[in-house]
Order: C-alpha cells, then sequence, then structure tokens
C-alpha cells in the first residue's frame, strides 16, 4: 500500500499551508510498529467519589499514541494511533468529563474530508487508512484547562530557545514559521531508510513560541 504520511519535505509544505488554513498534518497507512506502543488504558478516576475528568492534569502527544497523566504522573487513558477511534473518544471523554466537539475538515489535495473530534486546543482526526486510525493536533490547553504537551514538556508556547535547545539536531528556520520534531520511533525496519514516527512541532511566524503539536509524523512520503 502506498503510504499518505508526510515526509519531511510534505510536513514543510504542511506547515507552509497552515499559515494560511487549517488544513491537519495527514497521518499514513504503516505496517504494524516493530518499536513497543505506550501501554495499554489504566484504571480512570473513581467517578463514584469525583467528577470524571478532575482528575487529568495533561495530556502528553507522544511518536505513538497519546497518553493522559494525572498531578503525580499516574497515566488515567493511554492509546496507540493503531486503536479503534470510538473507543479513543469514549476514553477521552470520561478523563476530560466533557464530550467533544464534532464536525468534519475539508481535507485538502492529500486527504480526503474527515471526521474531527476536539476539545477545546485538542483535536482527533479520523483517518481511512488500515492501521493507523486517528492523528491529533494541539493548538491549546484541552477541555478544562489540561495542559498538552511533549514527552521532552514543549507546550503551545513554548519558546523559540527552549525548543531549539531541546530538538537541536532537527530545528529548521524558514521565512514563515520554524519547525521541529521529537525523537523518531522506527516502525518498519524493513524499508530503507526505515521508517519511523516523531512528533512535529510548529512555530509559526513571528516564529517566538509554539502554536501547534501534531502526530504522527512519518519520516516517509509518497
Amino acid at each position: 500500500m502506498t503510504s499518505r504520511g508526510p515526509c519531511l519535505a510534505l510536513l514543510i509544505a504542511a506547515a507552509a499551508a497552515l499559515t494560511a488554513c487549517t488544513a491537519a498534518p495527514g497521518a499514513a497507512p504503516t505496517p504494524t510498529p516493530t518499536a513497543e506502543s505506550p501501554v495499554a488504558a489504566t484504571e480512570a478516576p473513581d467517578t463514584t467519589t469525583e467528577p470524571a475528568g478532575s482528575g487529568a492534569d495533561a495530556i502528553v502527544i507522544g511518536p505513538l499514541g497519546i497518553e493522559v497523566l494525572d498531578a503525580g504522573g499516574g497515566s488515567l487513558f493511554a492509546a496507540t494511533y493503531h486503536d479503534t477511534l470510538d473507543d479513543v473518544v469514549a476514553g477521552l471523554e470520561t478523563v476530560l468529563g466533557a464530550a467533544p466537539v464534532e464536525g468534519t475538515d475539508p481535507g485538502n489535495i492529500e486527504r480526503a474530508p474527515y471526521d474531527i473530534y476536539t476539545w477545546d486546543g485538542l483535536r482527533l482526526g479520523a483517518d481511512p487508512a488500515p492501521d493507523v486510525t486517528f492523528d491529533v493536533r494541539a493548538t491549546g490547553d484541552a477541555t478544562g484547562g489540561v495542559e498538552v504537551r511533549t514527552p521532552e514538556g514543549v507546550t503551545i508556547g513554548t519558546d523559540t530557545g527552549t525548543v531549539r535547545r531541546t530538538y537541536p539536531d532537527t530545528y529548521e528556520s524558514y521565512p514563515e514559521f520554524d519547525i521541529a520534531r521529537g525523537p523518531a520511533v522506527v516502525v518498519d525496519e524493513t524499508l530503507d531508510p526505515p521508517r519511523t514516527f516523531s512528533v512535529f512541532v510548529l512555530l509559526n511566524a513571528p516564529a517566538t513560541v509554539v502554536t501547534r503539536i501534531a502526530a504522527p509524523a512519518d519520516s516517509h512520503g509518497v
């Protein structure tokens, strides 16, 4: 199957387009990851003693999936980009204590219109690929003020100096935006070079702070 995921060149083109529209970065069908995926969902907070979602403190967008943490760093919910989208939406609704706003993204030249699920600054986009069921992007905190960040601690609003120090090998500057990618995780060793997933960080002009975090960013393009 031909991959639809963005290589770095397509990610750069997509980032440029994002300065004028809101199209989400594409996700690609890939073979089953060979790297270890995030742990399965763990027990959610006891809703008999406190409201659903009251324990969520941060949402981590990683190269292989997302995870919701409590204030102590414990896992409330985790999912990979291969999990059933309905289950992921239901899990986030439980831990965030709010249903998403549902809608449709018009898509772009590489992607047909698709369903989206939004909790304020957090958005999931359905993907028609056989094994990558959704992608995720953040432009701010999720519902309830829950912070969204990368595994390295980069959030929306992180300054460019911190991003450069965090991702020194992948930080790139362009006239209208800066971009960086988090550590890549190999998902298919049979390709040359191996296919990897990573987290994409965008700083729109003036590129002083992070304006978008998205994943999975696929190293292989069309």
